[in-house]
């Protein structure tokens, strides 16, 4: 309720109370908009979960054409762009158009994460996973040494601001094994399948055993391409001990 007017609390003049509408209108638009977006949000997580990727693609596209926001202004918007981006993504592989993964995709990419990072600093989990979905689509693009360098600058941020332990970091470090693997350097590969190995021993979630299994199939491939037959087969072992 509001306070009577006094000495104190005088009557806005006619400019004064323009303005207090203005203001109003302001805050009333932008509730407004972040309905909207969060009810797009959720009509293209339905599509895609329905497997409708190009209605979902629809979906994003027209809400951020219609809601001209800074990325760095909403986290819904963010989130928006980072399901489109995705979605191109997704599209780009199945239909094998490289240009819909550099040219639609990557920019995207690259928003969100500048977009996460201004919001929620640069250490949140979510800027640090908006690092690694970037790196993902450069491994998809054959851009390995670029992926390899975000791989690298997220599992610091990672490991300084959640712990070697986190599942983030760890999960990050089985990529990066991935990512040298693929590059020929089987040597660090070895290194961090086994940082991830050790870290989910270590973990205080003992049940993880998807993400153990993939690590030792991961140590099991990489020993038998360099014809370490014993080493490989107490891989196998180990991944089949934990199904």
């Amino acid at each position: 309720m509001s306070k009577p007017y006094s000495a104190k609390n005088r009557i806005p003049t006619i400019r004064q109370f323009m303005e207090a509408l203005d203001q109003d209108k302001a805050e009333r638009d932008r509730r407004i908009d972040e309905e909207a977006l969060r009810s797009s949000l959720r009509r293209g997580l339905v599509l895609s979960t329905d497997g409708r990727y190009f209605d979902s693609i629809n979906v994003y596209e027209t809400a951020l054409k219609t809601f001209l926001r800074p990325f760095e202004s909403s986290t819904i918007v963010c989130g928006i762009a980072l399901n489109l981006a995705a979605e191109y993504a997704r599209a780009g592989i199945y239909l094998h158009d490289i240009a819909m993964l550099t040219d639609k995709a990557e920019p995207l990419f690259l928003k969100v994460r500048a977009g996460k990072e201004k919001i929620l600093g640069c250490t949140s989990i979510s800027a640090l996973t908006a690092t690694n979905n970037l790196a993902i689509l450069y491994i998809r693009t054959g851009q390995l040494d670029e992926a390899r360098k975000l791989f690298r600058r997220s599992l610091a941020g990672f490991e300084a601001a959640h712990g070697p332990s986190a599942p983030q970091t760890l999960k990050t470090a089985l990529y990066l094994g991935h990512v040298f693997k693929d590059l020929g350097n089987l040597e660090q590969a070895d290194i961090f399948y086994q940082r991830a190995k050790k870290g989910l021993e270590l973990a205080s979630n003992p049940k993880d055993t998807a993400a153990h299994r993939t690590v030792c199939y991961s140590l099991a491939d990489l020993y038998d391409d360099q014809n370490q037959h014993d080493q490989a087969d107490r891989m196998y072992r180990e991944a089949c001990s934990l199904d």
